[in-house]
């Protein structure tokens, strides 16, 4: 038996992530508005931005935008100037010493409900530590508005699950919208790696700081320049010989051109074994979705130490240039295509 919408979207405020990422496919997709519904309810929650979210019009467009909602007691975190702009009795409770161009990052709390404007942090591990002073202070939840295309914030290492946000903003019809969505998709969802030899062997790339290949004998080589560009001399010195390949840091866009450069006589499909490529999250991966179609055919797999927990897919049937997409097809659509993970209109079931 599915579950409705609305039973999905209260299961999905009493996750058990206690830090949630919401991440949009693209500018306006609708997350402010989604993380405004699904924090709804939450008590003494926290909030932080990638990136400046809340403001009253988008930076690019100039089209108004939904401001990001504090309950009473809400802690949350933005740079010092950006706090002035919120509409919530707020009182700084601890301040970071993190500068940023709007000033000091500070922690501070909500005495009554009203709107906020939250100033990005820069870096994950000033994310990190502020995820950290907010559970100290009693935050049982934290919700991360992560800028378009930001994917730092659904970090495994920052974040415990995502919510990623689609919506007729990135098209004007249901199938236009949903192919959108899983080239989006095929990035979150790269398989986990699945072998612990495989996950060591990132580890000690990652220690090293270069990358490490492994041949069909099982001897490691290792490479001489850092990063996705060591890789590619390995693919270039060694060929198809390589098995697995573990690559410290990312992987660019264009690297798969990178690699048919380097050694044109890789597998080409058809049942060949490729190279086992290890890294160690999809954040880490640029590819466009045309780069992870050339690694299947031609054999090789992408995996990852640490994949990312997809808690839902939020449709937003309402485009922000004007126009509506029926919100039955769009999740329908979407579902058929990501199996198990819940889709739904956020705004719908709220309703």
């Amino acid at each position: 038996m599915i579950d409705s919408p609305r039973e999905v979207l209260r299961a999905l405020r009493q996750t058990d992530a206690r830090t949630v990422a919401v991440t949009g496919c693209s500018k306006n997709a609708g997350k402010t508005t989604a993380l405004n519904i699904l924090t709804a309810g939450w008590d003494r929650h926290g909030l932080m931005s990638i990136g400046i979210d809340g403001e009253d019009a988008d930076f690019w467009l100039g089209v108004p935008k939904p401001r990001i909602s504090a309950a009473a007691g809400t802690i949350f975190a933005t740079a010092e100037r950006a706090l002035g702009a919120a509409t919530v009795d707020a009182e700084t409770i601890e301040r970071t010493g993190v500068s940023t161009p709007l000033g000091e990052i500070v922690i501070a709390r909500a005495n009554r409900p009203g709107r906020v404007l939250l100033a990005g942090v820069r870096h994950k591990a000033d994310v990190v530590m502020l995820k950290g002073r907010m559970h100290a202070l009693g935050v049982e939840r934290i919700a991360i508005d992560g800028a378009y295309q930001r994917l730092m914030s659904a970090d495994p290492a920052v974040s415990d699950g995502m919510i990623l946000v689609t919506g007729a903003v990135l098209g004007s019809t249901v199938e236009e919208v949903a192919d959108r969505t899983m080239d989006f998709l095929a990035r979150i969802r790269l398989p986990a790696v699945d072998k612990t030899n495989l996950a060591d062997m990132l580890d000690e790339a990652c220690r090293l700081g270069v990358a490490l290949a492994r041949d069909g004998e099982g001897g490691m080589i290792r490479a001489g320049e850092p990063g996705a560009a060591g890789a590619i001399s390995l693919i270039e010195s060694r060929g198809a010989a390589i098995t697995h390949l573990a690559i410290p840091g990312s992987i660019p866009e264009g690297f798969t051109a990178s690699m048919e450069k380097a050694s044109p006589d890789l597998p080409m499909g058809d049942g060949d074994a490729g190279i086992t490529i290890v890294v160690q999250d999809p954040t880490r991966v640029f590819l466009r979705s045309q780069e992870l179609r050339w690694l299947a055919r031609r054999g090789h797999l992408l995996a990852v130490a640490k994949p990312i927990r997809l808690l839902a897919v939020a449709v937003n049937p309402v485009s922000v240039f004007g126009g509506t997409l029926p919100s039955d097809e769009l999740i329908c659509a979407i579902r058929r295509l990501v199996g198990d993970i819940p889709v739904l209109d956020f705004v719908a079931a709220d309703g």
